[in-house]
């Protein structure tokens, strides 16, 4: 499962970053991409460490 789970977050990683070379072709500010990302990757940080919360509970 923990395979599963961070092989979907490669997967989603590299789309967020196809994602963000579109935005950056783009006349999207800057700042509003790099607070995006931020928050991307911080919600993926959580979820990491939920899972792992929930799994040492169990």
């Amino acid at each position: 499962m923990a395979l599963t789970a961070t092989y979907s977050n490669c997967k989603r990683t590299s789309f967020f970053a196809l994602d963000y070379y579109q935005l950056s072709k783009s006349q999207t500010p800057i700042l509003l991409i790099v607070i995006t990302q931020f928050l991307y990757f911080t919600s993926i940080l959580l979820i990491n460490k939920t899972l792992q919360d929930c799994s040492t509970v169990t």
